[in-house]
């Protein structure tokens, strides 16, 4: 397949590759919302005003019952989409809640099913009557999967128990998906959590078979072809209170330097509160900006710099988080390595990405300079 079709999730921008043209597709809604946020923001801003040269007790924020300065209006970011024919469906993260959205390609209209902000899904996938099949979060930490119609109410529970149930894979009447157990303490907290499997539930007769499991490592996104093979993510389990040799020698090698910067951070605040100036004057930084270094991958935290430098190349995943497939005669096969993500094509065809690249049968088709969150291959 010389040109593939995918939508991209990129930087939290929705990315659209067809016939080898990169667009970005941009959301009338969240535009709207953006500018309305910023009007009110503007609207408001007098309630916080310039607080550089303000010397008395009370900042204008605290008498006027504000938060602190005025933050910058967050755009909106793109957290999961998926085409099919001249549709193109996509989950919207705002500043405040979660939406469904369906966007008419031919027509260039765009249609709000549902937000809310109860709204959080960990996959994602179409029913053939409409509806869709996706998380919830229990207020007790738990994850299940449930179907929702167009309008968000649930229509059924899927699955239940203490687990964390997530990217549901519909194929035929057989819904696929990874599961994990929670561990909690005396009181109730989750304190563990254990490896993760992929299941797959008959939709019909509700029987649950295992088709992968093992308690060293973590089977994750399960997709099925029209063969009836399955493919995954396997990666190892990191158990509780476990790291790497690596991860504690650099621990031990960057403690004074750490120590150095928490007390430095310590005294620059006292200094603001009762000084009315910072003790740092160099460098800028204001404290608050995210660590590029580190992102979270499939649920997991990882060091983006020092994969890098141990891969010669920027990369998301390490080595051993590899692509399987299973045959339906049970036997796996190693399809790449270095997967943080993948899809199937309508044909069957496998896509993959490092979290920087994706590549198809054909070899790359595509290169990003910011982390690649997903990808869907277009029907």
């Amino acid at each position: 397949m010389s040109n593939p079709s995918l939508t991209i999730i990129q930087g939290g921008k929705l990315l659209c590759l067809e016939s080898g043209t990169l667009t970005e597709h941009l959301s009338p809604f969240a535009q709207e919302k953006v500018a309305q946020e910023a009007r009110d923001t503007s609207r408001h801003a007098w309630k916080t005003g310039d607080e550089a040269g303000n010397q008395h007790l009370f900042s204008r924020s605290q008498l006027w019952g504000g938060k602190g300065e005025a933050q910058p209006v967050r755009p909106p970011r793109f957290a999961w989409a998926q085409r099919q024919s001249s549709i193109l469906w996509y989950v919207l993260n705002l500043s405040r809640t979660r939406g469904l959205f369906r966007f008419d390609v031919k027509a260039g209209q765009e249609s709000r099913l549902f937000h809310h902000d109860g709204f959080d899904p960990h996959g994602l996938c179409l029913a053939s009557d409409g509806g869709f099949f996706t998380t919830r979060t229990n207020a007790d930490g738990a994850m299940h999967i449930v179907r929702l119609d167009e309008t968000g109410s649930a229509k059924q529970v899927v699955t239940d128990g203490d687990c964390l149930d997530e990217f549901p894979c519909l194929n035929g009447n057989d819904l696929y998906y990874q599961t994990s157990g929670l561990g909690r303490n005396d009181q109730g907290f989750v304190c563990a959590q254990a490896a993760t499997a992929v299941y797959r539930i008959d939709l019909t007769s509700g029987r649950t078979e295992v088709v992968a499991e093992n308690p060293d490592f973590d089977y994750l996104l399960p997709r099925v072809d029209g063969a009836g093979a399955c493919y995954y993510v396997r990666r190892p389990h990191l158990k509780p209170g476990e790291t790497s040799f690596f991860t504690t020698l650099l621990d031990v090698v960057l403690f004074p330097y750490r120590v150095v910067v928490a007390i430095l951070g310590f005294l620059d605040v006292f200094s603001r509160l009762f000084g009315q100036s910072p003790l740092k004057t160099a460098g800028g930084g204001s404290g608050t900006e995210m660590d590029v270094r580190h992102k979270l991958v499939l649920g997991r935290l990882v060091d983006l710099q020092t994969l890098a430098k141990s891969e010669g190349k920027p990369v998301a995943a390490p080595r051993d988080w590899v692509l399987l497939k299973r045959n339906p005669d049970g036997r796996e096969e190693q399809l790449a390595t270095n997967v943080s993500w993948f899809d199937l094509g309508p044909s069957g065809e496998v896509y993959h990405s490092n979290g920087f690249e994706i590549f198809g049968p054909d070899g790359r088709c595509h290169k990003a300079d910011e982390i690649i969150e997903s990808f869907a291959c277009n029907r």
